[in-house]
Formats: C-alpha cells, sequence, structure tokens
C-alpha cells in the first residue's frame, strides 16, 4: 500500500513528474555506482596481487642473492688470507638465506616462481653445505686453495645466481602486466563515470525545467503569499493555479486563513475579557474590607458590561450588599429578595459570607460567552478576595487578643513582682538582723536560718529579674540611657563576682582594654547584663577551669565595643543552643545535673542589649566551653561614669 502511494495522484501531477524522474535518475546513479565498484574491485585485485605477492617475493628474492653473495665473500677471504673475521661474513649470509628463500616462497602464487624459487634454494644450500662448510671447517690460507674444487663452487653459485635472476625477471614480468592492467582499468572506469554522470546532470537539468515550469511559479506565488499572511497581512489570499497538489494546497491554506481571522477576533475577545477580569482583581487584590472589595467589582463590572444594573448581596450573620446601576436609574432595594437576572453566580467560599452577584443588562443586548467568562473570572477573584477579608478580620481579632493578653501578663508579672519583693526584701532585713547576733542561736537553727537566707535571696534575684525584664521589654517606659564609660561597667561587674569565681576554685581574668570607650546606655542594665554572663561563666565552670572578660575595640570597626566572657567550662548541647534566648529555657546537661538557675539570664542580657541597639552571639561546644560576645555601638560624648 505504502509503495503505490504515488499512484493514486491525477496523471501529469507533479508528484508523478517527480517519482519518474528521480526513479530514473536513481537508477542512472545506481548504474554508476556498480560500473565504478566493480571497476574499483578490479583495481583492488590488482593492487593486492603487487602488495601480497609480487612485491614481498622480489625482496625476498633480493636478500636471498645478498645472502649468498654474503656467504661466497667471506669464504673468498678466508681462502686467501686465513683470516677467521671473513667467516662471520659467511655464517651471518648461511642463517639468512635459508629464510629469505622461505619468505619468497610463502608470498608466491604461481607454479613457475614456486620452480625457480625451489631452484635457488636446492642450488644455494649445496654450495654452503658441500663446498662451503668443508673450507670454513679447514685451515684457510692459501694453501688449502683447490682450483678444481673451486670451479665446482663456482660452477654452483653461477647456476643459483641464473636461477635467482630468472626468477626477478620472473616477477619483473608479473608487475608490469598488473601495472599495465591498472594503467587500463583506470581510463576505463573515468570514462564510464564521467558518461553516466553527464547523462545524470543533463537529466537533472531537463527535469528542473520541468519542474520550474510547471511547479515553482505557483509555488512561488504561494510562498509570497505566505510571507505577506506571516507579515500580518491578513487579507492576503493565494491563487489557485499550476498542479492539482498545489491547487489544493492554495485551497487549503486559504480556508485556514479565514480560521485563522476567526480565531484571532475570538482571541481578541478573550485577551480583552481576561484584561478586564485582571483589572477588576488587581483593584481588589489588596483590598480587605468586604464592602470596599463588593462595591469595587459592581463598579468595575458594570461599567464592563455595559449593564443596567450590577449587585451583591452576601448573608451570613452580618448580611452586607452593594450595589452600581447606570446613570439616570433608581437604586434597588436589596434588603428584601431580589431575583437573578440576566446574569447571575454564587459567591463566597464560607457560610458567614455566601451570597449571590447579579447583573441586568440593556433590553435589547444579548448575554455572551464573553460576558459569562468575564463574570467566572471576576467571581473567582472576588472569592478569593472575600476570603481574604474574612481571614484579615479574623486575624485582627487574634493579634488583639494576644495584644491584650501580653498585656495583661505584663500587668500580672509586674504586679506579683512587686508584690513579691516588698516581702521578700523584709525577710530578708529580718534575717540579717537575727545574723548580726546569732551566739544564742544552736548550730542546726542556724545552718536552717543560712537555708532560708540563700533562698530568700533567690526569690528576690528571680523576682528582679522578672522586674527587668518587664522593664526592657516595655515599649512604653525608657532605658534613661545617658553616656557610659563601658569600662567602668565591666569593672564593676567583674568586681563584684571575683569572690564568686575565687571561692569556686576558678580563674578568674579581666582583659578590659576599651578604657575610653563610650556608649549611650543606662549603666546599671548594661553591668546586670554583664553580670548575668560572668554569673552563668562561674556557675558553669568547674574548679581549676578558667573564665575570661574581655572588652575591645574590634580591628576595623572603631563603631563599636565588644565585650567577650570565655569560660572552660561544660559547654552547651547543640540542639539546645538556638533556644537559650527564650524565657525560663534551660539546657539539658545544666538541668540533669540540678545547677540552679531560672532560665531568665540570657534573655534579660538579649533584651537590655537589644535595647541598647547591640547584639549578642554565643558560640559553644560541649565539654569545652562556651563564650559569649556583647556588640555595643559607641558614642562620641563624653561619658558621666
Amino acid at each position: 500500500m505504502r509503495a503505490a502511494w504515488w499512484r493514486s495522484a491525477p496523471r501529469g501531477s507533479a508528484v508523478r513528474q517527480l517519482v519518474v524522474g528521480f526513479t530514473v535518475l536513481t537508477l542512472l546513479l545506481l548504474v554508476a555506482g556498480v560500473v565504478r565498484g566493480v571497476m574499483i574491485s578490479k583495481l583492488t585485485a590488482s593492487a593486492r596481487v603487487l602488495t601480497e605477492t609480487i612485491y614481498p617475493a622480489g625482496a625476498a628474492n633480493t636478500r636471498a642473492l645478498q645472502a649468498l653473495t654474503d656467504a661466497e665473500t667471506g669464504i673468498r677471504g678466508y681462502q686467501l688470507t686465513a683470516d677467521v673475521r671473513f667467516l662471520d661474513s659467511y655464517h651471518r649470509g648461511s642463517t639468512e638465506f635459508v629464510p629469505a628463500i622461505d619468505e619468497a616462497l610463502r608470498h608466491s602464487a604461481d607454479p613457475v616462481l614456486d620452480d625457480l624459487l625451489q631452484t635457488e634454494r636446492q642450488l644455494g644450500e649445496r654450495w654452503l653445505t658441500e663446498f662451503a662448510a668443508p673450507i670454513a671447517g679447514g685451515p684457510g690460507g692459501p694453501a688449502a686453495v683447490s682450483t678444481a674444487w673451486d670451479a665446482v663452487g663456482k660452477q654452483w653459485s653461477d647456476r643459483f645466481r641464473e636461477a635467482n635472476r630468472e626468477a626477478a625477471e620472473w616477477l619483473a614480468t608479473k608487475q608490469g602486466e598488473v601495472v599495465g592492467t591498472i594503467g587500463r582499468l583506470v581510463p576505463i572506469m573515468d570514462i564510464a563515470t564521467a558518461v553516466l554522470s553527464l547523462l545524470s546532470v543533463a537529466f537533472v537539468l531537463v527535469l528542473a525545467v520541468r519542474v520550474v515550469r510547471g511547479v515553482a511559479m505557483p509555488l512561488t506565488h504561494l510562498t509570497r503569499t505566505l510571507r505577506r499572511l506571516a507579515a500580518a497581512e491578513h487579507g492576503a489570499r493565494i491563487r489557485v493555479s499550476g498542479p492539482a497538489e498545489l491547487r489544493e494546497a492554495g485551497i487549503s491554506l486559504n480556508t485556514l486563513a479565514e480560521e485563522s481571522d476567526r480565531l484571532r477576533r475570538l482571541q481578541h475577545q478573550q485577551l480583552e475579557t481576561r484584561a478586564l477580569a485582571r483589572a477588576i482583581g488587581s483593584a481588589i487584590g489588596d483590598a480587605l474590607e468586604t464592602d470596599v472589595i463588593m462595591q469595587e467589582v459592581v463598579d468595575r463590572l458594570g461599567v464592563a458590561l455595559r449593564a443596567d444594573r450590577v449587585w451583591i448581596k452576601l448573608g451570613g450573620g452580618s448580611p452586607r450588599a452593594a450595589q452600581w446601576h447606570r446613570p439616570g436609574l433608581e437604586p434597588m432595594l436589596l434588603d428584601r429578595s431580589v431575583p437573578a437576572k440576566d446574569l447571575s453566580r454564587q459567591v463566597g467560599v464560607t457560610d458567614e459570607a455566601r451570597g449571590v452577584i447579579s447583573v441586568e443588562l440593556e433590553p435589547r443586548r444579548e448575554v455572551t460567552d464573553d460576558d459569562r467568562q468575564l463574570l467566572d473570572l471576576v467571581v473567582e477573584d472576588l472569592n478569593r478576595a472575600l476570603h481574604h477579608a474574612a481571614l484579615h478580620a479574623q486575624q485582627r481579632a487574634v493579634v488583639g487578643e494576644l495584644q491584650a493578653l501580653d498585656r495583661h501578663k505584663d500587668e500580672f508579672v509586674s504586679t506579683i513582682s512587686h508584690e513579691l519583693r516588698t516581702p521578700l526584701t523584709s525577710i530578708q532585713g529580718y534575717l540579717e538582723a537575727i545574723q548580726d547576733d546569732m551566739s544564742a542561736i544552736p548550730p542546726s537553727q542556724q545552718r536552717m536560718l543560712g537555708v532560708v537566707d540563700r533562698n530568700a535571696r533567690r526569690l528576690l534575684n528571680l523576682v528582679e529579674d522578672l522586674l527587668t525584664l518587664s522593664q526592657v521589654e516595655s515599649a512604653s517606659e525608657g532605658l534613661d540611657k545617658r553616656p557610659v564609660r563601658i569600662a567602668s561597667v565591666v569593672d564593676l561587674a567583674a568586681t563584684s563576682l571575683a569572690p564568686m569565681a575565687n571561692s569556686a576554685g576558678l580563674s578568674f581574668t579581666i582583659d578590659n582594654r576599651a578604657r575610653d570607650a563610650h556608649v549611650d546606655g543606662n549603666p546599671e542594665l548594661l553591668e546586670r547584663a554583664v553580670l548575668h554572663l560572668l554569673s552563668n561563666a562561674i556557675k558553669f565552670t568547674p574548679s581549676q577551669g578558667q573564665v575570661i572578660i574581655r572588652c575591645a575595640i574590634p580591628a576595623g570597626r572603631p563603631d563599636l565595643v565588644e565585650i567577650t566572657v570565655s569560660d572552660t567550662g561544660m559547654g552547651i548541647p547543640a540542639d539546645d543552643q538556638a533556644n537559650l534566648f527564650r524565657r525560663f529555657y534551660r539546657a539539658a546537661n545544666a538541668s540533669e545535673q540540678a545547677i540552679q538557675g531560672s532560665g531568665l539570664g540570657l534573655a534579660i542580657t538579649r533584651s537590655i542589649i537589644q535595647g541598647h541597639g547591640g547584639d549578642i552571639t554565643l558560640v559553644s561546644e560541649l565539654g569545652a566551653g562556651t563564650h559569649v560576645t556583647i556588640s555595643l555601638p559607641t558614642t562620641m560624648v563624653p561619658a558621666l561614669i
């Protein structure tokens, strides 16, 4: 079925002409290829005879002659001089003779050449074994020369050379024959190739003329028309002419152009519809109020659809409505049920905001697919906008509740802290009064009073931490900043905790280099932040460990001052480091070893530092220690302390 597809084409059509023409051309090329292939095959066979038989056999025959000549020269020299060094040439020639003859026989492919080479071998071996070998085994020299025996050896040598010459002449004759064959085949092949090529070229020219006359001109017109269509000249049409195939192609392309015009008009209308929908969607995309969204939609949709009226009604717990009407019409009463008019769609994605949007067109205007598509696209954007508005309202409500809870929490913490500080201060005062004179108190009760004192101090410190955290994080209270010499803050904090470090058996080092650095801050809060860092370093470092506090200006940053507290303590697990600055958070190893602490120190420190426009970073390795660095912006104002 596939081989006869062209037969269905009309007689005289371009398809038939091209098929017949290319068939003939293919046959001509095939004949040319076969002729050239046969000629090349014969040339290859002749060349193979030269390279595989004549040349190798001739070279081997020449080597055999040279080998026997060397052996003869060596024997003659030995006979005349008795110098055994001449025997080297003899031995070398006798060794190379037989392999050379054998190689010539391997490359021989003709009985005549085989006979000549066998004759050479017999004569050469006879000369070597019967004449040369006894002389080589004798004493040598002129005394050993026998004229008669030399004549016999010369006879054998001459017969060998005659056989060698005949073999060489046979090879030369054979070589001439092969070369002559090659010389005759090459011109024949060239002439045959040229004739067939000329026939092919002539046929191609004839076929080209027929194609140009019958196909090319109509095809050129078709191509020009297609270029005009491609250049957006949509009114261009093809003049139907030429062979049947081109006429059918012209009719089909004209039909396709008409359909393309129709689809282009349709696409243009759809693009306009989508552009209108995008414009409405963009207008309501950023709106977060339901009433604003609804009014924007009805205003824009009414103009886009050239409608008389557009309205939206939403039900639920708080019904809402919006409407637009053409100038000259009266507003509708939307507090009652309004029947859907020409276009209507359900809107809303939740039960609390579900309703309908309706469009009433002009009396003489028919509803089109573009109208329906525009309304569907707008309803999708409207639903999303209403959903976002509902989420925004919920978020505002949740945020308001969270802010209220946060205020109540801060008020509660502040109130409780103030209420606890007063009785704790009183308890602490009475304990100090009792401890001033404890001579009448038994030792067991003194130990109890010591426990009470320590726990009262712990509670008082916790209350102070809570009050500090509340003060720092409260936006309504200022931090009472003033110029502060940061070196003084470091010295005060280090001096306060040096006894604690000494009693814990630690090496405590103060490296305070930034003596002239000033910051704008609250000295009490900054000291408290440094105290928290030093207290943690001392508390979490075992005896014989080291705690270092450094205060310096970092290289290349004269606008900053850094306070670094380093220790060789227990370190912090990597999983806990991200949460260390949260309130009341304690690392797992601190809790496991029952080390006292509230988990507020780092949270307070970070709040204080951030309140001063600074930053705090922590690097720790479990079992190796911790490094905490505070960075604060410096000021040029002279410090008060």
